[in-house]
């Protein structure tokens, strides 16, 4: 009987999938600026385009090397945020300077 919940056990495994969850990103276009003092306090930098603004971070890239450029970035939106009245939080994780 033992016997058989072990075959039991191994057959439930194998039929198991492990899925790794990969994290949505999202992309965006605007001006990237260093940002200065702010209300809401997070993101090293802004994002701006014609309709929104963006507070920005990133584990990966310099953003000062990419200062006053027009961008095109893909980023993941930080849980939590936004706080009130501040803008959506994204951690940038690709930057390419685009013509405008």
């Amino acid at each position: 009987m033992k016997n058989v919940y072990v075959i039991l056990l191994v057959l439930c495994c194998l039929g198991c999938k492990s899925t790794k969850v990969t994290p949505e990103t999202s992309t965006y276009e605007g001006v990237l600026k260093v940002q200065g003092i702010t209300t809401y306090q997070y993101g090293t930098h802004t994002l701006t385009n014609e309709n929104d603004v963006y507070a920005l971070t990133s584990d990966t890239i310099i953003l000062d090397d990419f200062d006053s450029e027009y961008v095109e970035i893909t980023a993941k939106r930080v849980d939590g945020y936004p706080v009130e009245n501040g803008p959506i939080y994204l951690n940038v994780k690709t930057i390419k300077i685009k013509n405008q």
